[in-house]
């Protein structure tokens, strides 16, 4: 688990009976923010994040070895993971995704923001893969995008049963309309699922940022915000795309907002709605035959959260903003609380994982 605190990042473990401090992965620069963790195939936790460097921000990568934290081929340092893709006159990276592809090597997708002929901005994805000692450029998923034409932000990355990655991103057009768009990588280019980046996932019109998983059976699952704090609405990927969600809303393409989602044991999408306005209100909701099931009730607010399987279990951790990171556990009738991870300094959302 990890979270922003004091412009820096701390990293640390459930052991069982408390939280275990893995220190604080800053690399070259101190500021550092917008974590992504992941855990790599030997169970050790590694970490993407955004670094504010004298040339712009950039993706940085860490990997704790259970002493340390090391980077990979200068990944925390310079101009890190990102170097060579940020233009002298663009605006940099942010919004990282890690994930671990099925030969066990770290990828990474972010949003990237560059100058188009001098105008702001042509917002991107882009991923990047460790293989044989240097970071491989994947290219851009997303297409069309352009200062004077629309966008494509906000990427969460997953990894499919076969073990390739997949982008999913909220696509805007500008003068309106959006949805969420994704391709997968086969080894050699970026394809889309059954109209995934041209029609966009079936339902994600009026869409917030997307948040994905990949359950037992490895079939991703996509979910999404309805407007802000509306509704969760979401699809399977099974052959075909299985839409599911409710309400309804008239509301422009939305950013900024994202409902996370695992999926459980039974291949069930669990997704945390935060609902209303900020700071917004947690229900975790399970979706059972296309409809959602709440369980139990979390005494919580925050306008960011993150929700993890353990096993049978569910964890949900989150952050007010102030003090304080709580971290809750559901045992399939009940929510407790899983010790107390809070520290010194101020905590931005937490980010959490679990195996």
């Amino acid at each position: 688990m990890n979270y922003d605190a004091n412009a820096g990042i701390e990293v640390k473990r459930w052991n069982g009976s408390a939280w275990q401090a893995l220190g604080t992965p800053r690399g070259e620069f101190v500021q550092a923010g917008q974590p992504s963790l992941a855990l790599a195939p030997n169970g050790q936790p590694a970490l993407a994040y955004i670094a504010q460097t004298p040339g712009g921000s950039q993706v940085y990568f860490e990997l704790w070895d259970g002493k340390r934290w090391l980077q990979l081929a200068g990944s925390a340092q310079g101009g890190g993971v990102s170097a060579s893709v940020t233009q002298p006159s663009g605006y940099g990276a942010s919004r990282p995704s890690l994930a671990f592809d099925g030969h066990g090597r770290p990828v990474i997708a972010w949003q990237h923001a560059g100058l188009e002929d001098g105008v702001c901005c042509d917002i991107h994805v882009r991923v990047r893969l460790f293989d044989d000692g240097r970071w491989l450029d994947l290219g851009r998923p997303s297409s069309g995008t352009g200062a004077h034409t629309g966008s494509a932000g906000a990427p969460v990355l997953v990894v499919d049963g076969l073990g390739a990655p997949l982008v999913f991103w909220n696509n805007q057009r500008n003068g309106g309309g959006s949805a969420v768009f994704g391709k997968r990588w086969n080894g050699s280019k970026w394809s889309e699922l059954a109209g995934s980046a041209t029609r966009g996932v079936p339902g994600s019109s009026q869409n917030g940022d997307p948040s994905a998983a990949v359950g037992p059976d490895g079939n991703p699952v996509v979910v999404w915000p309805l407007c802000p704090g509306i509704a969760v609405q979401g699809a399977r990927f099974n052959d075909g795309w299985e839409p599911f969600g409710e309400g309804k809303a008239t509301c422009g393409g939305q950013s900024g907002l994202a409902f996370p989602v695992t999926v459980d044991s039974h291949n069930r999408p669990v997704a945390v709605f935060l609902a209303g306005s900020g700071p917004r209100t947690l229900h975790v909701q399970r979706w059972e035959g296309g409809r959602p099931v709440e369980l139990g009730a979390l005494d919580g607010k925050a306008d960011a959260a993150s929700i993890a399987r353990q096993g049978e279990d569910l964890v949900v951790a989150w952050s007010d903003n102030t003090r304080a990171v709580y971290v809750m556990r559901w045992d399939g009738t009940a929510w407790a609380p899983l010790g107390n991870p809070s520290g010194p300094g101020r905590f931005a959302p937490p980010a959490l994982v679990a195996r």
